[in-house]
């Protein structure tokens, strides 16, 4: 399990993950000096199960949110960290903004410095922190109240967090791997390292890799996994990947992503949900320029609102939209953002991927939003279910670009209404109403006077499929046909 603090600067998110693991995150000269966090720091917790809880301690500075976002993406609980004696401030609530987007549910209240305030004090601090967490989150937490200095609470915070088990896991073990770099550096007699937070999938030693946006294949040479050496790590893991291949430091950015290369897919257009949080400056207008924080990437950007569902978000407004990015990044179904402005100097919202293939025609079309609606349902059962719902034609190598899987992996199980067909070295996926309709609408086509008329003789296959296109899917014609 992975959970990262988060809150004001000074408010004790260092000392805290200190006095629970022993480990002093706070590793740079000018960190130490300054007393402040600047970049990502990590501790690791072995609970006596044998389970191992993995810590990101986060920047608390309003210079240093860009780090911080990186930090909390693809989390499972966040510790949101406020003293006892300064009460609830500007980042706690910049960061509780970011918990909200990026669906983070699994909040818990630490309470810090109770040593320096009263009994009352300590009770109003929790009562305005409690407030202030539900009011933004969807918090399912607790609350505790603790003092690094004299080591009241810790134990008991301790014991909470090693009885806590990971959610919602198995399912993004049946995809394809996939890593976003938050670290790269050369290790004396290893070579070059990186590490992220897995988000999905499986990785051994041995595997070959692709380092994306680049395209540069690489190979595993070692693994560890939550601190400990390994030879596989898989989704909900922090992992440090060891890699042989024509590939230098230089050529690796915070936000890369390593993949399967069966998995090499990079996105120009996201279709997404967007939510904006309640206290945005500005409402989201169509083509508005923003910075978006996906996994440990950030990328310039502008939201195409899609048109039919709003011209423009007010705070706390949801709607589908389209990000348009202006650099290629590595993305898919599920995957929480954040977005600011352009200029950095606030949030505005976020949401989750839908589609990580948007085209750049037709988004508003009635099946095109159909499809996304059906992405929302967040796993590829539902999605094939709500689809055939609607009597779409399913184009299976679509689904599985979308959820990251492997297009070879088994089909769900299908319902009795539905049936499946190859064409075009693509499997596709039907219902038999809409094979019936299919059949009705290229009878109904031969029948029309105008296509009659353009050659007494008949009409060849190709143009009788054009005409019957507007009423129906291609692929499903061509089978139809065949």
């Amino acid at each position: 399990m992975i959970i990262a603090t988060a809150g004001h600067v000074d408010h004790g998110k260092t000392s805290l993950v200190k006095a629970l693991t022993g480990v002093d995150t706070d590793t740079l000269a000018e960190e130490k000096a300054r007393g402040l966090t600047i970049n990502l720091g990590y501790a690791y917790l072995q609970s006596s199960e044998g389970s191992v809880i993995g810590f990101i301690d986060v920047p608390g500075h309003h210079r240093f949110i860009n780090t911080m976002i990186s930090g909390v993406s693809g989390i499972d609980r966040a510790l949101v960290i406020i003293a006892a004696d300064d009460g609830p401030m500007p980042q706690t609530t910049e960061h509780l903004n970011v918990l909200s987007v990026l669906g983070v549910t699994g909040i818990d209240i630490v309470i810090t410095k109770t040593d320096t305030a009263t009994f009352e004090r300590v009770h109003e601090v929790t009562q305005k922190a409690r407030e202030l967490v539900d009011a933004r989150c969807e918090s399912q937490g607790k609350v505790f109240q603790v003092s690094t200095i004299t080591g009241d609470g810790i134990a008991t915070l301790k014991s909470y967090l090693e009885s806590l088990r990971p959610q919602g896991r198995d399912k993004m073990l049946e995809r394809g791997f996939r890593l976003s770099i938050d670290r790269g550096f050369h290790v004396s007699g290893a070579g070059l390292v990186v590490t992220g937070t897995a988000s999905a999938g499986i990785v051994n030693i041995g595997d070959h890799l692709i380092l994306q946006p680049k395209g540069l294949e690489v190979r595993v040479r070692e693994l560890r996994a939550n601190d400990a050496v390994t030879t596989s790590a898989y989704s909900g893991q922090r992992v440090a990947l060891c890699l042989a291949g024509k590939v230098e430091l230089d050529n690796i950015d915070r936000g890369d992503c390593l993949v399967e290369a069966e998995l090499n897919q990079l996105s120009r257009r996201l279709d997404v949900q967007v939510t904006m949080v309640a206290d945005a400056p500005t409402a989201l207008k169509h083509l508005l320029p923003v910075k978006l924080y996906i996994g440990a990437r950030r990328v310039s950007a502008r939201v195409a609102l899609i048109k039919g569902e709003v011209s423009s978000l007010a705070p706390r407004q949801t709607s589908m939209a389209q990000l348009i990015l202006n650099a290629p990044i590595s993305a898919y179904s599920g995957e929480r953002f954040v977005l600011r402005d352009d200029s950095e100097s606030f949030h505005l919202g976020g949401g989750v991927v839908l589609d990580p293939n948007g085209p750049q025609y037709g988004k508003a079309k009635p099946q095109r939003l159909t499809w996304l609606r059906a992405l929302a349902t967040g796993s590829v059962d539902a999605a094939i279910q709500n689809l055939l719902e609607s009597d779409m034609t399913i184009n299976w190598s679509d689904l599985t670009r979308a959820f990251h899987l492997k297009e070879g992996d088994a089909l769900p199980l299908l319902p009795d209404t539905a049936m499946k067909f190859d064409l075009n070295q693509r499997t596709w996926i039907t219902t038999r109403s809409a094979i019936t309709a299919a059949r009705q609408t290229l009878l109904n086509t031969l029948r029309d006077e105008k296509a009659q008329e353009s050659d007494s003789r008949g009409i060849p296959r190709e143009n009788l499929i054009k005409l019957a296109r507007k009423d129906s899917n291609r692929a499903l014609l061509e089978a139809t046909l065949t």
